[in-house]
């Protein structure tokens, strides 16, 4: 993850506090201990994990002999087995919407929309995760948590 804000710190837990190769939505849906709660995140289906993998896998035949994300895959591999069974199903296509699940105390919701969307620069994504319209006030309690 390039660039945050606060109310995305505090979803995931303090970024700014982790090292660069955790800043990474991948490594945040697969190895993050926060979203060992959340295995829905990597059902095989239609999950955010399932999404990113497929987009992974896309990036990856884009550009085979990059040798940066053959280091992604198999650190993402060996940390989770849930990335490698994804990634072994060999599924490719483009990000999309979904919904990413969550367990954090200031949210009265545990299921946020997002959309994950391509920006032209390979390899970037811009990942948008957002409320849906009329949370309550917990949600501001997150913002508050992040400062």
């Amino acid at each position: 993850m390039l660039a945050w804000n606060r109310l995305g710190s505090a979803l995931m837990a303090a970024l700014a506090e982790r090292p660069p190769h955790q800043r990474n939505l991948l490594w945040q849906v697969f190895c993050c201990p926060h979203c060992a709660a959340t295995p829905a995140n990597r059902e095989p289906d239609d999950s955010i994990g399932a999404q990113l993998v497929a987009a992974l896998r896309t990036e990856h035949a884009g550009r085979p002999t990059d040798l940066g994300l053959a280091r992604l895959v198999a650190r993402l591999s060996a940390a989770s087995e849930d990335f490698a069974a994804l990634w072994n199903m060999h599924r490719a296509g483009g990000p999309g919407e979904g919904e990413l699940r969550v367990a954090h105390p200031y949210l009265a919701t545990n299921t946020l929309p997002f959309t994950l969307l391509t920006l032209p620069t390979p390899g970037h994504r811009l990942f948008v995760c957002l409320p849906p319209p009329g949370t309550p006030a917990p949600f501001d309690a997150l913002a508050a948590s992040a400062t």
